[in-house]
């Protein structure tokens, strides 16, 4: 399974069930922290959008 992480003002950590204001923070879908924060600048450029998925018994939402 791909790990998740929450990304916040470019710091990476990984995801324990923050909530991502989607302007300063997102969670993301990604292999590895550096892909995560590749994916955040493409969201940003409205190149990739955001999926819900299911994590621990409740849905996310995600890059």
């Amino acid at each position: 399974m791909t790990p998740i992480w929450y990304v916040c003002d470019g710091e990476v950590e990984t995801y324990s069930g923050q909530e991502a204001d989607w302007k300063c923070s997102a969670v993301v879908i990604a292999p590895s922290p550096e892909e995560a924060l590749i994916k955040v600048m493409q969201y940003h450029q409205q190149i990739i959008n955001h999926v819900e998925v299911f994590h621990n018994g409740k849905t996310v939402v995600a890059i």
